[in-house]
C-alpha cells in the first residue's frame, strides 16, 4: 500500500497551525488524512470544492472544529 501525501499539505493553513503544537489527536488525524489513505476524503479539500473558499484554520480533516471538537456544517 502505497501512502499518498495531500496535495494542498504545502499550502493547509490547518497543517501549518497545528504540525508542531498538535497533541497526539491532531498528529494522528494529520497522518491518517494528510499523509495516509484517507486524504481523499479530507472535509478541508471538500470544503474549497462545496463553497469555493479557504475552510476555516481550525476546521479539522474529519470535520471537527480543533477548539470545539463540534462538526462543521457546509
Amino acid at each position: 500500500m502505497s501512502v499518498t501525501e495531500c496535495e494542498k499539505l504545502a499550502v493547509c493553513a490547518f497543517h501549518e497551525r497545528y504540525v508542531e503544537v498538535a497533541p497526539g489527536t491532531v498528529r494522528r488525524l494529520i497522518g491518517l488524512y494528510c499523509k495516509g489513505p484517507l486524504y481523499e476524503e479530507c472535509k478541508r479539500k471538500q470544503y474549497i470544492v462545496s463553497t469555493g473558499n479557504d475552510p476555516p484554520i481550525t476546521l479539522m480533516p474529519n470535520g471537527r472544529d480543533a477548539e470545539t471538537g463540534e462538526m462543521v456544517e457546509f
